[in-house]
């Protein structure tokens, strides 16, 4: 199984730094959008205790998930 996670960096108040990861994305989400995306979380920021001031970044990470059977 494979999971794939947007993960959003922002620049906070002083030199801080806010991560956000969204497990639901569309992995083949355009730069643009997922700007967009980030720029509206800025907008809509008081609904954090330290708002996001800016997008500084943004990945796409793929991990792999492998269930064990121990029975």
């Amino acid at each position: 199984m494979n999971n794939t996670v947007l993960r959003m960096v922002f620049k906070a108040s002083g030199d801080k730094r806010i991560t956000l990861s969204y497990s639901h994305a569309d992995s083949t989400a355009s730069g643009a959008n997922v700007k967009t995306a980030m720029q509206e979380i800025c907008a809509n920021g008081e609904i954090f205790s330290e708002p996001p001031l800016e997008p500084i970044g943004a990945e796409f990470v793929t991990r792999t998930v492998t269930p064990v059977n121990i029975a």
